[in-house]
């Protein structure tokens, strides 16, 4: 009879593990659920690291890109305010030579 015959007739039996034999398992069934996590999302090749790597980089450059294209927006509508207060100003002065001073 082998010990997992044993373990299986006898399933509320007490195992005793040392501290190193409990990590190694422990140990053994994260790298396991590392590797199938990274099996199902399609990371499992040696290609991987590259392709975050890559993913990485598409990522920064969409910040940028969204910051700028914010940065941008901003300052047009601070120009067109600006632009808008002005001709008001200049109106209100009479420097467009139209409607006579009151």
């Amino acid at each position: 009879m082998s010990s997992s015959d044993e373990f299986r007739d006898h399933p509320d039996a007490i195992i005793e593990l040392t501290r190193r034999d409990l990590e190694d398992i422990i140990e053994g069934a994260a790298r396991r659920g590392a590797e199938q996590a990274l099996k199902e999302v399609g990371l499992d090749t040696t290609s991987a690291g590259d392709d975050v790597r890559e993913l990485r980089s598409l990522l920064n450059a969409f910040r940028s890109v969204k910051s700028t294209a914010l940065d941008t927006v901003v300052k047009s509508l601070t120009m067109t305010f600006l632009l808008i207060l002005g001709i008001g100003v200049s109106a209100k002065l009479g420097l467009f030579g139209g409607l006579p001073k009151p």
